[in-house]
């Protein structure tokens, strides 16, 4: 089954193709996202901004909604949000975006990446 993670009836149809099959969704994995070529923050295309949005975000928090729904009826279940690299890495196709020298004693999730100032890299 595919759902459309930028369409919210699309995943609620999956959802519930779920339910008709199988009586119950125990186990949910989100593994998608779009991505769009690097831009500046002051030439980012809204088109590119919105679709961005509209997938990685908003269909993410509406899959987990609708499995949330569905899992209640069961008495639970789990759900894994798989992020990309880039998550981790940062973009590194973008100008003045790279990883801090140091490393981080936080956890790989919570380590901050920066923008170096101005004139220094």
């Amino acid at each position: 089954m595919v759902a459309d993670l930028g369409d919210v009836a699309s995943i609620e149809r999956v959802v519930a193709t779920v339910l008709e099959r199988h009586g119950r969704l125990d186990i949910a994995i989100n593994n998608a996202g779009v991505g769009v070529p690097p831009h500046r923050v002051v030439d980012y295309p809204e088109d590119d901004f919105d679709l961005v949005m509209r997938v990685n975000f908003k269909g993410v928090f509406y899959a987990v909604s609708a499995e949330v729904k569905a899992m209640t009826q069961n008495g639970g279940g789990a759900i894994v949000n798989n992020s990309s690299v880039g998550s981790l890495l940062g973009n590194q196709g973008c100008p003045r975006t790279r990883r801090p020298s140091a490393p981080s004693t936080a956890s790989p999730s919570r380590r901050p990446w920066r923008t170096p100032r101005r004139g220094s890299g």
